[in-house]
């Protein structure tokens, strides 16, 4: 009985320190999170991966749209890509080549699926989430 209860106590303990996710691992599921919402119409889900500092940039930004909020603003910006454009971001991927995280701050640059262009993606860790900050 007793092996049992101490074998019990260490398989809570080893899991324990094994169910936490990295730093790296929620950067990628961020910026997934973010572009799939984009490909998918939902701004709202978009928006809500973005910094209040990005949010703000994009409405600024969007006065060239007709302005709105964020969600607005990214509905007139996939609206007025040609359709071939549109068309492409069915098969859009990123993948994450490489991050760098200093601090709550966090670079990651990206490689299109789509023609192999690389890009770098800021990002904040804001109230314990990683966010998509401005570029």
């Amino acid at each position: 009985m007793v092996r049992v209860v101490t074998v019990a106590v260490a398989l809570v303990v080893l899991l324990s320190g094994c169910g936490g996710t990295s730093d790296n691992d929620k950067i990628k599921a961020v910026i997934h999170d973010y572009t799939q919402a984009i490909v998918d119409k939902d701004f709202s889900k978009a928006c809500a991966k973005l910094t209040a500092t990005a949010k703000r940039t994009l409405v600024k930004a969007g006065s060239t749209l007709g302005g709105g909020d964020c969600k607005k603003i990214l509905a007139s910006a996939l609206d007025s890509l040609p359709a071939a454009t549109k068309a492409k971001l069915k098969g859009l991927d990123f993948k994450v080549k490489q991050i760098k995280v200093t601090g709550n701050t966090a670079t990651a640059t990206l490689s299109e699926s789509l023609d192999g262009n690389s890009t770098k993606t800021h990002l904040r860790k804001q109230g314990g989430t990683w966010l998509v900050d401005q570029n």
